[in-house]
């Protein structure tokens, strides 16, 4: 027996592929199907199983039920990548993965903590620091300083490690600035 079919909107599966930024190879390769068995989903020549969706679901970090909506969510916005690489480090397109899934895992727990606020009727803290590429770096560093409320003499009793990160930590949340932890597995 293979399975009930999963009768799943096939645009909706090349939509959430797209989004977490995977080719059908690698996209594939981590559901643990043929490349064609994915690219015949994708243009809905056939089916996957419901057991094959749930594992899609994960790999592609969306909800099950995404996939039988009739057009993508309105309101979607894909994540922008703020990064900057030396031109001789690229990342390679697992990694690139890894690092997207992370970021969407995070941006969730940002709307769970702004759902959060709305929930308890509180406002959200406000970022209230602002800084332009035209002043220098010692005029911007100076102006995180007093927005966190840095103490240098703080600053060098603190024993390096984790006393060191929760310090780093506890002034940024004590601004509404959400920190996430996330050890890479390469």
């Amino acid at each position: 027996m293979t399975g009930s079919k999963a009768h799943i909107n096939p645009k909706m599966l090349l939509w959430a592929r797209k989004t977490v930024k995977l080719s059908v190879d690698l996209a594939a390769s981590k559901i643990g199907v043929k490349q064609e068995t994915l690219q015949s989903w994708e243009e809905g020549e056939y089916q996957p199983t419901i057991k094959q969706l749930y594992k899609i679901a994960h790999v592609y970090k969306r909800p099950f039920a995404l996939f039988y909506f009739p057009k993508p969510p309105s309101g979607f916005k894909p994540l922008k990548d703020f990064r900057k690489f030396f031109h001789d480090y690229l990342l390679d397109e697992n990694e690139e993965y890894i690092l997207h899934k992370e970021l969407l895992l995070f941006q969730r727990k940002r709307e769970m903590s702004l759902e959060l606020y709305e929930q308890l009727e509180t406002e959200s803290p406000k970022f209230m620091l602002k800084g332009t590429l035209n002043e220098s770096p010692d005029k911007l560093a100076k102006k995180i300083i007093d927005y966190l409320g840095i103490n240098h003499n703080e600053v060098a009793d603190i024993k390096p490690g984790y006393d060191a990160l929760n310090y780093w930590k506890n002034k940024l949340e004590s601004k509404g600035i959400l920190v996430f932890r996330h050890q890479v597995f390469l």
